[in-house]
């Protein structure tokens, strides 16, 4: 995991007056809005046990993350047809397919009859909880400007502050959201694997 605090000297430079404390908020926040809003942050489970009659299987929390969509389900390899509700006639969906009952839980359709030993895989995208201390991996490898232009973007805009410049909020409110949408793009390219009548939603 990255750390909330690789950003700071760029901040503290770029926010004259500006507080660590008001920082350190404003960069969690905006990247818990970024990975809600782009649903870049997918994580694959590992391999996981299906077993026989069991058909709910949860995904819904990793370590400091909490899942917003469910991308794909494959079983032993081959990616299922994955519905965002059961639908009211299986007659559409003949073969087997998977449910989200919420964001990363998912129902297998039909019950599984036998064991299948590490045959269940899972991608969901997940936004980091509130009181995460730690950023995704990506945070430096590939959102680092993204996250740096949505901070400068909500503290210019504060009025009355050292810091506020509503013109130049506006140019880093623009990257920010263009940011978001490549993110979106590049997480469905990876990962929407199976057919599926989910459509993303158009968040910015």
């Amino acid at each position: 995991m990255a750390d909330y605090t690789e950003c700071n000297d760029e901040l503290i430079a770029t926010l004259p007056g500006a507080t660590q404390d008001l920082i350190d908020q404003q960069v969690a926040r905006v990247v818990q809005e970024f990975c809600r809003k782009s649903g870049a942050w997918v994580v694959e489970s590992g391999e996981t046990n299906i077993k026989a009659g069991r058909d709910t299987y949860d995904f819904s929390r990793i370590n400091q993350g909490e899942a917003i969509h469910t991308f794909s389900v494959t079983v032993e390899g081959r990616p299922l047809t994955l519905l965002e509700k059961r639908p009211a006639s299986s007659n559409r969906y003949a073969g087997k397919y998977a449910y989200s009952i919420r964001p990363g839980v998912i129902k297998l359709v039909p019950e599984p009859t036998v064991a299948i030993p590490g045959g269940l895989v899972v991608a969901c995208s997940y936004q980091p909880m509130f009181n995460a201390t730690d950023l995704p991996d990506e945070f430096g490898t590939h959102w680092y400007e993204h996250v740096l232009n949505g901070v400068k973007a909500r503290m210019m805009a504060m009025p009355g502050k050292p810091f506020s410049n509503i013109q130049l909020a506006s140019v880093h409110r623009a990257l920010y959201v263009k940011g978001i949408s490549e993110a979106r793009d590049e997480a469905k390219r990876r990962f929407s694997l199976a057919e599926s009548d989910w459509v993303f939603p158009r968040w910015a």
